[in-house]
């Protein structure tokens, strides 16, 4: 009745006659209907022991054995005796299946555990177990066991971005081992990037832009089109507006229908707030944490400045006063507060940002600032303007 492991095995029975004697030409050992006598490489007599060297036999599940023996009498023929038994061989380690993640999830969750299901009737050695996951090997220390399944849940966050392929190694408690390779599941714990923005951050255009238009990308989890929400120059959009189209590549917004009308000049703040992936299949959706900001101007002309009025309180929005020159070669430009007092001169070609300080580096006041543009070489004056600073 006994269940025992397949490697090793030796069937024995223990034979003795004391009077006359054990027939050792008629002793037999009959293993599930095959017959063993003394003279089979597998039966021997060890003492008073029979023993039969059963490892390479092939022996999976229930076992009959039968030992038949006779004595040397020969006054009244011998005397015999036969006894048998039933035990289990199970020469199969565990059988292992992946429970969580399964093969090929995405995950969101930074310390995702795994979860291995077991199947053995002689119960499982958790002590001579280990698991390795991304190359990396967790053994039973790092294991533990509720009812038919085997858990490690690690105390550190896995890397994003990453496949991890699972493993397992383990044995049951008659020593009988097996391995199985699992599958893998990939991480990501990143929201979308953004790729590209058009018109680009700082550009400077001669003709207002039919749309906005930014690539979004997520190779793992894929940007979900409906879940951002962007604001241009102070008013919000979302997927479903009118003049807003957005799929997995990004998301395209056509000023007219959306209302958004520019002139010249005009300066133009774009706010991508909020934009997410699809959730994993394990784990909710990651969200980009930070606002992906981009500004543009349309000027026709020189002597420009925008944006009026500008805000340098380092708030990211207007910070400083871009002036445009108009004029296609250097420039030497000369800015005085309302009072006639010099406060910057520079030369530049094409455009220069101020940011609201003087020639020393001091913040300026608030208020009307006049500017002039001349030709550096020759000093003559082209034009003049304006900029005003709020704080």
């Amino acid at each position: 009745g006994s269940n025992v492991q397949g490697d090793g095995l030796v069937v024995s029975a223990r034979v003795s006659d004391d009077l006359s004697g054990v027939d050792l030409d008629r002793i037999s050992l009959t293993l599930d209907g095959m017959e063993y006598h003394l003279d089979s490489p597998y039966l021997q007599l060890l003492g008073d022991s029979l023993a039969l060297d059963a490892s390479e036999l092939g022996l999976d599940g229930a076992v009959h054995v039968e030992v038949a023996a006779f004595d040397k009498t020969s006054s009244c023929g011998p005397n015999s005796a036969s006894v048998g038994w039933d035990f289990s061989v199970n020469s199969q380690g565990p059988a292992f299946e992946l429970l969580e993640p399964f093969d090929g999830a995405i995950t969101h969750v930074e310390n995702q555990p795994i979860r291995i299901r077991f199947a053995d009737s002689d119960g499982l050695d958790l002590g001579a177990t280990s698991i390795t996951v991304g190359g990396v090997p967790y053994n039973a220390a790092d294991l533990a066991l509720d009812g038919d399944t085997i858990e490690f849940q690690p105390d550190f966050e896995w890397q994003s971005g990453r496949r991890y392929d699972i493993s397992i190694s383990g044995e049951d408690v008659l020593g009988n081992r097996s391995s199985a390779s699992l599958g893998g599941f990939v991480t990501d714990f990143d929201p979308p990037e953004v790729v590209e923005c058009s018109p680009r951050d700082n550009d400077v255009l001669e003709n207002p832009p039919d749309r906005i238009w930014i690539s979004i990308a997520d190779s793992i989890s894929g940007f979900d089109p409906n879940s951002f929400e962007i604001v241009i120059d102070g008013r919000a959009y979302s997927a479903g507006d009118v003049g807003v189209v957005a799929d997995s590549a990004g998301i395209s917004i056509d000023l007219l229908s959306a209302g958004i009308r520019l002139g010249s000049p005009d300066s133009v703040t774009v706010v991508l707030q909020s934009v997410a992936d699809y959730p994993g299949d394990y784990g909710s959706a990651n969200v980009m944490e930070e606002a992906f900001v981009f500004a543009f101007t349309v000027v026709d002309e020189g002597c420009v400045a925008v944006p009026r009025p500008f805000t340098p309180n380092a708030d990211g929005f207007y910070d400083d006063v871009t002036i445009f020159t108009g004029l296609p070669e250097t420039a030497i430009i000369k800015l005085w507060n309302i009072d006639g007092r010099p406060v910057r001169e520079v030369r530049v070609d094409g455009k220069w940002r101020w940011d609201g300080t003087d020639d020393a580096g001091r913040p300026m006041p608030p208020g009307l600032y006049m500017f002039s543009v001349s030709r550096a070489s020759n000093g003559k004056t082209y034009c003049g303007g304006t900029a005003v600073l709020a704080r």
